[in-house]
């Protein structure tokens, strides 16, 4: 018996069982059947494992599996001769079947294409979103204070006092070198001599450890000095005052006493009497130190005060919290 014979191909095995039920029935019959797998395009493969990374999941990669390998299958026919006219209507069948299952597999992958498009879309906007939403910072802007600052004083024979300094210190010392004379600050001195004359520096950090700042005028003959120091740069733990003769030539009481007991009472600002008793103890003990020639000493409230000197060329009166 002679034979004919067809080889056909179909995208997929569903495809290839479909047209085989039908091949049967018009007498054909299968004499070889290959499945050969077909690789996946670049293109979708890139799109899924995108797709993934960027969802942060492995669902896409595992919906793209599930989905099979993609085959094809190639298949030899044969009949016996004389079947033309059911072969003619076996292969209109046939080539409708496949075109109709290429549409639904396009439409397929067409509705594919659009759910992971929007789905990478989507994807792409939550993490612009979550990104912009932690990298979103307050700034806080500190408004600057304006400080205070000082107005001259017009010159008194009575200290006033100044406004306390806010500023932090700098540096604080471990021991207490001087003590502390409270009540007072060291612009309390440093203001008032310069309302009198005085020409003062800014506070400065001793070798020795402490602050200081210095304050001088020369008035007639006597050169001036008034030294503040303390423990940090807010207190004042002592001041000293040392006047010398600036030609030679003797000292007048009439020039240096009126000094002398100003600084005196500038530990004392608020308290009148104590400021009394101060000038006082100052004009008693410079005649003192002036016809003995031997330090004076004393106390007057919880301040020390100590006078001594080489008259009438040079004294020095100190004022501390501590003998």
């Amino acid at each position: 018996m002679e034979y004919e014979y067809i080889t056909r191909e179909y995208k997929g095995e569903k495809v290839y069982a479909r047209d085989l039920r039908k091949m049967s029935r018009s007498g054909w019959e299968v004499v070889h059947a290959e499945t050969i797998p077909v690789r996946r395009g670049c293109l979708a493969t890139t799109f899924w494992v995108l797709l993934s990374i960027v969802t942060l999941g492995i669902w896409p990669l595992l919906v793209w599996l599930l989905r099979g390998r993609r085959v094809k299958v190639v298949v030899q026919y044969r009949r016996p001769k004389g079947g033309e006219q059911e072969e003619v209507r076996v292969r209109a069948q046939a080539q409708n079947v496949v075109p109709q299952e290429s549409k639904k597999a396009r439409k397929s992958n067409k509705v594919l294409w659009v759910v992971g498009g929007g789905i990478l879309l989507v994807s792409l906007g939550i993490g612009v979103s979550l990104g912009s939403h932690e990298s979103r910072t307050t700034t806080v802007t500190n408004t600057p204070t304006l400080a205070a600052t000082s107005t001259s004083l017009p010159a008194t024979s009575t200290p006033t006092r100044q406004p306390k300094s806010t500023s932090t210190p700098v540096a604080t010392m471990p021991t207490l070198r001087w003590g502390v004379i409270s009540g007072i600050a060291p612009a309390d001195v440093t203001v008032n001599l310069e309302n009198r004359g005085f020409s003062c520096t800014s506070v400065e950090e001793g070798a020795a450890g402490g602050y200081y700042r210095s304050c001088k005028a020369v008035i007639g003959n006597a050169d001036f000095r008034v030294d503040v120091y303390g423990d940090r740069p807010l207190e004042v733990g002592m001041i000293e005052v040392n006047v010398t003769s600036a030609d030679g030539n003797a000292l007048s009481p009439a020039v240096i006493s009126p000094v002398l007991e100003f600084v005196s009472t500038i530990p004392f600002i608020d308290h009148p009497d104590l400021q009394n008793e101060a000038k006082q103890w100052v004009r008693v003990h410079l005649q003192s130190l002036n016809s003995s020639k031997q330090p004076q000493s004393g106390k007057i409230g919880q301040v020390y005060i100590e006078l001594v000197g080489n008259p009438p060329l040079a004294y020095s009166l100190s004022l501390s919290a501590k003998r």
